[in-house]
């Protein structure tokens, strides 16, 4: 069944999502962008289940790929504090260990033992999908912490899939715009930059899977170039599988 969204305007009206919960009445009533975000929260878990997760831990397998197609690859324990907004990760090069520091807010610090193993650009870009990679597991959380607003709604259909597009605004260097699934809520892809013209930005689709605990986190995120003739584009810009997760 896909998700129906009937939004009463009126104070005390409610809102209702077959297949994603009911809201009952609300003062002032939530948008349709509000509401499956918090249909969305709910799926993954609950607010108060996600508002008390310390850190989640995994090794991240990443693909860093260039104009020409070709990947960099690196493997590295990664550990996320979502509420912190931070990213610490340890990995190793044939030429020694790296390790970084990154927060949502940009900053981003990559040390070297031996300052040969990575180039000035190289820590760049690795910081730069280390950030997206912290911004997109933390998902919906995004949408709940003040910083980021769900702005409106509209149905669309995108690869293959019925999906409600959420616009979203505070975060734009981020996510310019949330899709989630119609069915079960799940957060499938997230827009970075303006996605009405092809190559200013891109898109990544998340691959999710249940916890022991019951939420839901992603663990395959691949990001590629909005495309001339489609939304996902053929150029790859990056790719991270994300294993043996464990939340605590």
């Amino acid at each position: 069944m896909k998700l129906l969204l009937v939004v009463m305007l009126s104070v005390g009206a409610a809102v209702y999502l077959p297949g994603c919960g009911m809201f009952r009445h609300a003062t002032p009533p939530p948008t349709v962008a509000e509401a499956i975000v918090t249909a969305t929260v709910d799926h993954y878990g609950g607010r108060q289940r996600l508002k008390n997760i310390s850190a989640i831990d995994a090794i991240a397998l990443m693909t860093i790929y260039e104009d020409d197609g070709a990947g960099c690859v690196y493997e590295a324990k990664v550990t996320i504090q979502p509420h912190k907004k931070r990213l610490r990760a340890v990995g190793y090069l044939p030429g020694g260990q790296w390790r970084a520091d990154v927060r949502l807010d940009g900053h981003a610090s990559i040390r070297t033992r031996n300052e040969s193993i990575l180039t000035e650009r190289q820590k760049t870009r690795l910081g730069e999908a280390l950030r997206l990679t912290l911004h997109r597991v933390r998902g919906p959380m995004n949408l709940l912490d003040g910083t980021e607003h769900a702005d409106r709604a509209e149905p669309v259909f995108i690869s293959a899939q019925h999906l409600q597009r959420v616009v979203a605004t505070g975060r734009e260097a981020l996510a310019s715009a949330y899709f989630f699934d119609e069915t079960n809520c799940e957060l499938r892809m997230v827009a970075r930059g303006d996605f009405t013209i092809p190559g200013e930005g891109t898109v990544t689709q998340l691959r999710n899977a249940p916890m022991a605990d019951g939420i839901i986190m992603p663990i395959l995120l691949e990001v590629a170039a909005f495309g001339q003739n489609s939304f996902v584009g053929d150029k790859k810009i990056l790719s991270v599988e994300l294993k043996n997760l464990q939340i605590r």
